[in-house]
């Protein structure tokens, strides 16, 4: 399959659920911002089901919560490559660890290269709104988005 798309920047999470919804709240903030470095995705929890996108898209930027012991709002970028290598519980996708479609994703084929950007919850259970935490480290999170877009678009 031959790759449409240079860049792909694919928020994940359920934005109703408190800080899980970081990565779609910041998707949205990008589109307010014209962010043009890449194609703007509302990837939810979709999980397996975003295996395509390794196939149309030559780099892909996944945003994230990082379920880990550290700091809330302590901020990772992770090449793909690596996921295997960092100490977290879990990565979201609900049950199924962003590892995991990468690496079924690569199992079928795909040469996409990419980067995890995720940022360590506050609370990410139940209903409501991002905390005031990871809504503090929102302009630090985009400008990590824009220097990588611009780095993999070179």
């Amino acid at each position: 399959m031959k790759k449409q798309n240079k860049l792909a920047i694919v928020g994940i999470g359920n934005e109703l659920c408190k800080d899980d919804g970081f990565g779609i709240f910041v998707i949205k903030k990008l589109r307010e911002l014209n962010f043009n470095l890449g194609t703007l995705i509302e990837g939810g929890t979709l999980g397996l089901s975003l295996i395509p996108l390794f196939f149309e898209n030559e780099k892909i930027i996944f945003l994230d919560i990082i379920k880990s012991n550290d700091k809330p709002g302590s901020i990772y970028v992770v090449p793909l490559d690596e996921l295997s290598f960092i100490k977290t519980q879990y990565i979201s996708f609900h049950d199924i660890a962003l590892e995991d479609v990468y690496m079924k994703a690569r199992m079928l084929g795909s040469k996409a290269t990419g980067y995890l950007i995720g940022i360590v919850p506050q609370d990410y259970y139940g209903f409501g709104e991002i905390t005031d935490v990871l809504r503090s480290k929102t302009d630090i999170f985009i400008k990590q988005v824009i220097q990588l877009s611009e780095k993999l678009l070179i």
